[in-house]
């Protein structure tokens, strides 16, 4: 629900989503790692959605969200084909992003590959947000890249159905619907 809240801005409900985890004793950590995990995803939304909300500001003590190291030893064929393996196939905006800026999307590599792997939380759990987020955006595309990592991490299909429900609480039976009709 963290993930959906920071996808969608809202911040009044994603306050009370992380007071629940804190009574849950969700660390800091772990929350910063969800909230890294759908700013790949969804950007600045995520971003202000959690300073809004009051769970990530400058004067807090402790962990940051992680950022980029620009020195990628992967060359654009490279970071190509690791989109390839990972995704599917080089989705457009990616080979779009590389053929006009080809920095961003070394950045964008560097990023995804920083955040996208076990850390404080499992790759696996992170993949599922993402799915969760997707299926409530209505982003088929999003969804079927992220069912596939998912799957990849060591996910099955019944943790799938997990994560539509929960994208179905943030966004109704169309989130529901457009997630099956992903993994039929």
């Amino acid at each position: 629900m963290i993930g959906i809240c920071l996808s969608q801005g809202r911040s009044s409900l994603l306050r009370e989503v992380a007071n629940i985890c804190e009574e849950q004793q969700i660390t800091r950590v772990e929350l910063l790692d969800i909230i890294s995990t759908v700013l790949i995803s969804r950007g600045p939304v995520a971003l202000i959605t959690a300073l809004e909300a009051g769970i990530l500001s400058d004067k807090q003590d402790g962990n940051k969200l992680p950022f980029v190291n620009n020195d990628t030893k992967m060359t654009g064929v490279d970071i190509l084909c690791y989109f390839r393996k990972n995704m599917g196939s080089v989705p457009d905006w990616i080979r779009l992003l590389d053929e006009t800026i080809p920095r961003g999307v070394e950045l964008y590599y560097n990023w995804r590959n920083k955040i996208l792997t076990d850390g404080t939380l499992s790759r696996k759990i992170k993949e599922l947000t993402l799915f969760a987020v997707n299926a409530v955006s209505l982003y088929r595309e999003g969804m079927k890249i992220h069912a596939m990592g998912f799957i990849q991490a060591g996910g099955s299909r019944k943790e799938l159905f997990i994560g539509l429900l929960i994208a179905f609480i943030g966004g109704g039976i169309v989130a529901w619907i457009e997630g099956i009709g992903v993994m039929v």
